[in-house]
């Protein structure tokens, strides 16, 4: 009698970013919610600011990246434009637009 061994199972691969992190920086704005800044930090990662919260964000897959702060480990995601740039991101089910970046005007 052969056994045979369990399948392993394999964890799916992380996707990078579409773009550099330093494209998804800027100020992103919702009416009741006002902005969230997000900045590139020292380290190279992502993060965030809002309503005097601050933390890190971990990249999870493509346009998904997860706050690491244990008090704010929200998920959030980048919708890219048709200009293949970052438009807008989404934070608790509310869709904060990005303002446009007057610093490159």
């Amino acid at each position: 009698r052969t056994e045979t061994k369990p399948e392993k199972k394999e964890k799916p691969k992380r996707i990078r970013p579409t773009l550099p992190l330093t494209e998804y920086t800027g100020t992103y704005t919702e009416v009741g919610y006002g902005d969230i800044e997000i900045s590139l930090a020292a380290d190279g990662k992502l993060a965030l600011s809002w309503i005097g919260r601050e933390t890190s964000l971990k990249h999870k897959t493509r346009e998904t990246f997860v706050g690491e702060d244990i008090n704010f480990e929200a998920e959030l995601f980048f919708t890219l434009g048709k200009d293949g740039k970052p438009a807008s991101l989404t934070i608790f089910e509310q869709v904060f637009t990005k303002k446009p970046d007057t610093a490159k005007a």
